[in-house]
């Protein structure tokens, strides 16, 4: 009797319509992977959705020898070209966020001056220069494999913290926020006019160290697409967003994860305590997770990511994820936890351009979240002024195509503050300023966003409403 035919091979979820890829789909463990190698199309890059590409990509290169990693599809190269989602029309829908007119009742003569944008716009001839790299220099509609790969490291971190908060679909909700994300930085990229040249680095990460919740993107997204809304405020501004601030009344508990060797874990506590001593945010070490908002320090293996963190107080846990690996490790510390405490990267700020030359023609155009100048209705200075000392400034050769030559440069006393920018050996002054404006002035608050830059333009005197509404911008309490 000849032997029976072997059973028909049941239909993969994986292999579905192009237009799936845009779904968050539910993935396996890695140990799954390799079974279902055998059921793919002779090519990687046909009907499967991209965080599944980057899944087996991300498998076999940890396990080049695997029998199953050996097809040439699944081999390593330098660059790839994998799905990616580049229009708008590409992504899943992002809900429309309610509007507030931040300067509503707010006197003609501080309006007037007020500057409206979301982000701001690229300038024409900047525009061309930053475009000219991707003729000789960039590929800059592919996806390098160092992206892909951060990415998949990223996810995997991710999945790992979802597992310990008990999230259900928590592959789906790693991939939608990381969907999102990218899908700020696509936003960013219409709205800088180089949507048709360029795809943004899709490493799951904004600006390089930042994690953004769905929420955050959604409401960065809004703020990009909507001219209407570039007039209104939406979010991180913390003052009058309780929930994504910390209460310092009490200590900030904070969780040393495992992975974290004992030197790693003193270096920690000596970073937190450097903010402390010159605050008023203490800090408390707690050896078990609590039922509360706390930071999470977990040590990473990936050596090509020196930390991460999210913006703001993040329910329930701040994850603080760090490599070690890097140079200023104390620095990298202090840095991602101000992160966490609120503050973005100072190179952001709208008032930028007045202290920087930013070189468009050594840009990587697929970086250009790294420079795009922040909302100025998301982040207030706080009357703060620029800071070429702050430890949440860049360097001055991120981003670059050329790594030998600056992408920014200060405009004041260039040669000696290029030794200065992106110091991560201390805080600075102005940071420690900053700081106690956020949260050791009780009682002390701003009624607007706009009140940081009206404090800088030094109009706290000319206005009885400035008094009133922006006291601590003002230094007035």
């Amino acid at each position: 009797m000849p032997p029976l035919p072997p059973p028909p091979l049941p239909p993969s979820p994986l292999l579905l319509p192009s237009h799936s890829s845009l779904l968050p789909l539910s993935f396996l463990n890695v140990d799954d992977i390799p079974f279902l190698m055998d059921h793919f199309a002779p090519t990687p890059f046909d009907h499967i959705p991209p965080q599944v590409f980057q899944r087996i990509r991300m498998f076999c290169y940890r396990y080049p020898a695997h029998s199953k990693c050996r097809k040439k599809e699944w081999i390593t190269v330098q660059t790839i070209s994998v799905p990616m989602q580049k229009n708008a029309s590409d992504f899943l829908s992002v809900p429309e966020i309610p509007q507030v007119d931040v300067l509503k009742n707010v006197p003609k003569s501080l309006i007037t001056g007020a500057p409206r944008f979301a982000f701001r716009e690229l300038k024409k001839e900047d525009r061309e220069t930053l475009l000219k790299t991707c003729l000789y220099e960039v590929k800059c509609l592919q996806q390098e494999e160092k992206s892909t790969l951060k990415r998949e490291q990223i996810a995997d971190l991710e999945i790992n913290l979802a597992k310990k908060k008990g999230i259900d679909n928590l592959e789906d909700h790693v991939e939608l926020r990381l969907m999102r994300t990218q899908q700020v930085k696509n936003s960013l990229l219409q709205f800088a006019g180089i949507a048709d040249s360029v795809v943004p680095a899709d490493d799951g990460t904004f600006q390089d160290d930042v994690l953004l919740t769905v929420q955050q993107s959604n409401h960065l997204i809004n703020s990009i697409n909507n001219p209407e809304a570039r007039k209104k405020r939406q979010s991180l501004f913390l003052d009058d967003l309780p929930n994504e601030k910390w209460n310092v009344t009490k200590p900030i508990k904070y969780v040393l994860d495992s992975s974290l060797e004992m030197k790693d874990g003193q270096l920690v506590m000596k970073a937190l305590d450097e903010i402390g001593s010159q605050t008023c945010i203490k800090f408390e070490r707690v050896e078990e997770q609590p039922n509360e908002s706390h930071l999470f320090f977990v040590k990473i293996p990936q050596s090509n990511i020196c930390g991460l963190s999210y913006i703001g107080r993040v329910e329930d846990v701040n994850p603080i994820y760090l490599s070690f690996a890097c140079e200023e490790n104390f620095g990298i510390i202090i840095h991602e936890t101000l992160h966490a405490l609120g503050i973005n990267h100072q190179q952001l700020r709208f008032d930028r351009d007045d202290y920087l030359i930013v070189k468009w023609e050594n840009i990587n155009p697929k970086l250009y979240d790294y420079f795009a100048v922040s909302d100025l209705k998301k982040f207030t200075s706080y009357g703060v002024s620029y800071d070429y000392y702050s430890i949440m400034h860049y360097g001055p050769y991120v981003g670059g195509v050329n790594s030998n030559k600056p992408t920014l440069v200060p405009k004041y006393q260039s040669e000696r503050f290029l030794k200065v920018i992106g110091q991560r050996k201390a805080l600075s002054d102005k940071d420690v300023e900053l700081l106690t404006a956020m949260y050791c002035s009780k009682g002390c608050t701003d009624a607007n966003v706009y009140c940081g830059f009206w404090a800088l333009k030094r109009l706290c005197t000319d206005s009885s409403w400035m008094n009133k509404n922006c006291r601590k911008s003002c230094g007035l309490c």
